[in-house]
């Protein structure tokens, strides 16, 4: 995933002359990126387990609803923003 920050980092760097510690910062945007993605997917997948043996009780069943939509609902606001940001993006280009 491309950072503007992380290139922003590496052009002050060049622009310095310090063309290493551009690469060295920017690996470690990458690290601490790639850090943070697998300890919120790790969360996520925990998150996920405990729910289900709350589900597979039967002690919540308004819970067991939400959990059957939550992906339509999850994409539903995945492309609604999408569809946000590409008509910001073309409105700007257009004006």
């Amino acid at each position: 995933m491309p950072s503007p920050s992380a290139l922003l980092v590496l052009l002050a760097a060049f622009a310095v002359g310090r063309a290493w510690l551009g690469i060295v910062l920017v690996v470690a945007f990458g690290v601490g990126m790639a850090l943070t993605l697998c300890i919120f997917g790790v969360i996520v997948v925990r998150a996920r387990s405990r729910v289900e043996r709350v589900l597979d009780h039967g002690a919540h069943p308004s819970l067991e609803r939400v959990w059957s939509v939550l992906p339509a609902a999850v994409a539903v606001g995945v492309v609604a923003l999408g569809a946000w940001t590409a008509y910001g993006g073309l409105s700007a280009l257009l004006r």
